[in-house]
């Protein structure tokens, strides 16, 4: 058993590892949904946890906000590399990062004021485990921002069609991806009810290869199912509405948003 869930984590790193990352784009998004989360008074001198953090968008730009240190943790050796130089090019020395899965995190018990989890908590093996080891390593008054993807009734099409897609070859994913979104690419305008940019807008087969081509199925919570875990534990757990325009990685239709809160 321990094999084979270390094979599906290797599996799922390579996975991220064949997506690119444009942290630019990203940073003014990012940069208002901290602004949604927090106000300056909640993040100085404090520890922050940033559950898988990816490219270090989050990481970086929480760095320059008066916090005491910050760890970003991925299961991708690729992204971390990204996180590491872009903190370097803004000047950030108070953040660390570790290659690690989130379900059993390298952190001491009750060690975080803050934890950080944007979308991190669809990917594991047992994602209630990861949940209880953020409680775990979180302070006795702690808050935890939690980003998650939510079911959805088109949820079954999705695993269908990702499960088709697993039996062709790695090399033809890319191929494959941007076939689909081709066909896709007119109701894309109605989806978003926005305009695409080539330049500024995130390419769509980039987003048919996350969801599609991880080699384990996305795992995705009801907003009460959640709420209810931590409030059972102690929390005081506060559904945050999307913001208007809406920001690029927290989509109303596909997922929600908690600032969970204890102490």
């Amino acid at each position: 058993m321990t094999n084979r869930l270390s094979s599906q984590k290797t599996e799922l790193a390579k996975a991220f590892d064949t997506i690119e990352e444009d942290a630019v784009h990203y940073s003014e998004s990012m940069e208002r949904l901290l602004s949604l989360c927090f106000d300056s008074s909640e993040l100085k001198d404090k520890t922050i946890l940033d559950l898988g953090c990816g490219p270090g968008i989050s990481t970086y730009l929480l760095g320059l906000k008066g916090i005491k240190s910050i760890i970003g943790i991925d299961i991708s050796p690729q992204r971390l590399e990204i996180a590491r130089s872009l903190s370097k090019k803004h000047d950030v020395t108070n953040s660390d990062f570790l290659i690690a899965d989130i379900s059993d995190l390298p952190i001491k018990h009750q060690s975080t004021d803050i934890t950080l989890a944007i979308q991190s908590l669809n990917y594991p093996q047992n994602p209630m485990q990861a949940i209880d080891e953020i409680i775990r390593i979180s302070k006795k008054k702690t808050t935890i921002i939690l980003i998650a993807l939510k079911k959805t009734k088109l949820d079954p099409l999705y695993e269908l069609i990702r499960k088709i897609c697993a039996f062709f070859p790695e090399k033809t994913h890319i191929f494959i991806a941007k076939f689909i979104s081709f066909l896709f690419l007119p109701l894309i305008p109605l989806i978003l009810r926005r305009k695409v940019s080539s330049k500024k807008g995130k390419k769509i087969y980039l987003t048919i290869l996350e969801a599609f081509f991880v080699p384990a199925k996305l795992y995705k919570f009801k907003p009460e199912e959640l709420m209810t875990y931590f409030a059972d534990k102690g929390f005081d757990v506060i559904e945050i509405p999307p913001p208007s325009p809406s920001i690029d990685f927290f989509s109303p239709s596909n997922s929600f948003l908690l600032k969970i809160i204890r102490g």
